[in-house]
């Protein structure tokens, strides 16, 4: 009777791997290659908001060449991207916890982008840092490539700001789209 029950529960489909909680909040972080905090520039009228998250309290615009200084930012999770281990992998790659060990065809949800190759994923159903060898386009290179991105993730980075004058509000960028500013880039 055991073994029935053994064989019957071997043969339930796997479970699928557990999502994150959302929406996840990234704080303190500038989720770009060679991103940096500091003075930019608007390439274009912007309007800064009153409150994170709340784009219905608008508190001032920035004109189109106008400087200002970017606090910090945190980056909202609506929706993680999704991605297919297609190699078996560890991260690091001298580690021995069964935890840092990526199987081929298992998925990682990406939350947050963190530059050159590193992302804070849910993995395993917990939270954590991995240099992903992954490309976001669609030249997935076997070999090369140990991850696929199959979906893409929904995020806004919100960015705090201070205004020549003092004042201060949130700029969004959704999709972490940053061709509205210049300047914001390590050099």
């Amino acid at each position: 009777m055991l073994a029935l029950m053994l064989l019957a529960v071997a043969a339930l489909p796997a479970a699928a791997e557990e999502l994150p909680p959302l929406p996840f909040v990234a704080k303190d972080i500038c989720p770009t290659s060679r991103c940096a905090y500091g003075t930019w520039v608007a390439a274009r009228e912007l309007t800064a908001y009153q409150f994170e998250g709340n784009m219905t309290r608008p508190a001032f615009k920035l004109a189109a060449g106008e400087r200002f200084l970017a606090i910090g930012g945190n980056l909202h999770t609506f929706k993680p991207g999704k991605a297919l281990v297609m190699e078996t992998f560890t991260d690091p790659p001298d580690s021995r916890n069964p935890y840092d060990r990526f199987q081929k065809d298992s998925w990682v949800f990406l939350l947050a982008p963190r530059g050159e190759g590193y992302y804070d994923v849910w993995f395993h159903g917990r939270r954590r840092g991995v240099k992903l060898p992954m490309t976001e386009s669609s030249y997935f290179m076997p070999g090369r490539d140990l991850v696929k991105l199959v979906e893409r993730a929904n995020w806004t980075w919100w960015v705090y700001i201070k205004k020549g004058t003092g004042a201060k509000g949130w700029l969004s960028f959704p999709g972490i789209v940053t061709g509205d500013v210049k300047g914001m880039a390590k050099m």
